[in-house]
Protein backbone atom coordinates (compact mmCIF):
# COMPACT_ATOMS: atom_id res chain seq x y z
CA UNK A 1 0.00 0.00 0.00
CA UNK A 2 1.29 3.55 -0.72
CA UNK A 3 0.65 6.92 -2.48
CA UNK A 4 2.23 7.82 -5.37
CA UNK A 5 3.38 11.28 -4.39
CA UNK A 6 5.68 13.19 -6.56
CA UNK A 7 6.55 15.40 -4.40
CA UNK A 8 8.64 13.06 -2.37
CA UNK A 9 11.86 12.83 -3.26
CA UNK A 10 12.82 9.53 -2.37
CA UNK A 11 10.25 6.21 -0.89
CA UNK A 12 9.13 7.45 2.71
CA UNK A 13 7.65 4.94 5.11
CA UNK A 14 5.95 5.76 8.76
CA UNK A 15 9.04 5.12 11.48
CA UNK A 16 7.93 2.28 12.96
CA UNK A 17 8.33 0.60 9.77
CA UNK A 18 12.01 0.46 10.02
CA UNK A 19 12.30 -2.34 12.62
CA UNK A 20 9.74 -4.14 10.42
CA UNK A 21 11.99 -3.84 7.38
CA UNK A 22 15.13 -5.00 9.51
CA UNK A 23 16.68 -1.45 10.05
CA UNK A 24 17.96 -0.42 13.50
CA UNK A 25 19.84 2.49 14.79
CA UNK A 26 23.07 1.22 13.40
CA UNK A 27 21.89 1.38 9.26
CA UNK A 28 19.71 4.79 9.49
CA UNK A 29 21.06 8.47 9.78
CA UNK A 30 19.03 10.65 10.83
CA UNK A 31 17.89 13.57 9.08
CA UNK A 32 15.72 16.93 8.45
CA UNK A 33 13.18 16.63 5.99
CA UNK A 34 11.40 19.53 3.66
CA UNK A 35 7.42 18.25 4.10
CA UNK A 36 4.08 20.08 3.04
CA UNK A 37 3.20 20.53 6.53
CA UNK A 38 7.33 22.40 7.51
CA UNK A 39 10.59 20.82 8.49
CA UNK A 40 10.38 16.95 10.20
CA UNK A 41 13.25 15.06 11.97
CA UNK A 42 13.20 11.29 9.92
CA UNK A 43 15.95 8.63 9.01
CA UNK A 44 17.64 7.53 5.71
CA UNK A 45 18.62 4.05 5.56
CA UNK A 46 22.15 3.38 4.82
CA UNK A 47 21.33 0.34 3.19
CA UNK A 48 19.27 -0.56 0.25
CA UNK A 49 16.38 -2.77 0.05
CA UNK A 50 14.12 -3.84 -2.80
CA UNK A 51 10.54 -3.70 -3.50
CA UNK A 52 7.93 -4.81 -5.70
CA UNK A 53 4.14 -4.17 -6.98
CA UNK A 54 2.23 -7.09 -5.97
CA UNK A 55 0.53 -6.81 -9.63
CA UNK A 56 3.88 -6.30 -11.05
CA UNK A 57 6.30 -9.15 -9.14
CA UNK A 58 8.95 -8.99 -12.32
CA UNK A 59 9.79 -5.62 -11.06
CA UNK A 60 11.85 -5.54 -8.54
CA UNK A 61 12.51 -1.80 -7.48
CA UNK A 62 16.08 -0.79 -5.35
CA UNK A 63 15.45 1.39 -3.05
CA UNK A 64 16.98 3.45 -0.09
CA UNK A 65 14.34 4.11 2.28
CA UNK A 66 13.56 7.08 4.53
CA UNK A 67 11.34 6.85 7.72
CA UNK A 68 9.23 9.90 8.96
CA UNK A 69 8.29 10.32 12.70
CA UNK A 70 4.52 11.16 12.37
CA UNK A 71 4.09 9.93 9.26
CA UNK A 72 0.79 7.91 8.49
CA UNK A 73 1.22 6.16 5.24
CA UNK A 74 3.60 5.08 3.03
CA UNK A 75 4.66 7.49 0.16
CA UNK A 76 6.25 6.64 -3.48
CA UNK A 77 8.91 8.87 -4.60
CA UNK A 78 10.15 9.84 -7.62
CA UNK A 79 14.10 9.04 -7.23
CA UNK A 80 13.05 4.83 -7.08
CA UNK A 81 9.53 4.36 -7.43
CA UNK A 82 8.62 6.75 -10.39
CA UNK A 83 12.11 5.42 -12.06
CA UNK A 84 11.05 1.71 -12.40
CA UNK A 85 7.17 2.69 -12.94
CA UNK A 86 5.08 4.97 -15.35
CA UNK A 87 2.16 6.35 -13.64
CA UNK A 88 -0.50 7.70 -15.14
CA UNK A 89 -3.57 9.18 -14.09
CA UNK A 90 -7.22 9.40 -16.09
CA UNK A 91 -9.38 11.65 -14.42
CA UNK A 92 -11.92 11.21 -16.17
CA UNK A 93 -12.84 7.50 -15.41
CA UNK A 94 -11.29 8.36 -11.62
CA UNK A 95 -8.57 5.77 -12.55
CA UNK A 96 -5.13 5.28 -13.02
CA UNK A 97 -2.48 2.88 -14.43
CA UNK A 98 0.92 2.18 -13.16
CA UNK A 99 3.57 0.39 -16.18
CA UNK A 100 6.92 -1.32 -15.82
CA UNK A 101 9.75 0.80 -17.48
CA UNK A 102 12.18 -1.62 -18.85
Amino acid sequence: MGIVDSGADTTTFPFEYASLMGYSPATLTQETFTQAAGNGVGYRATQQCTAVVPEIPLKVVQMMPSFIQGAQMVLRGRTDFMRAFEVAFHETQQRFTITAIG
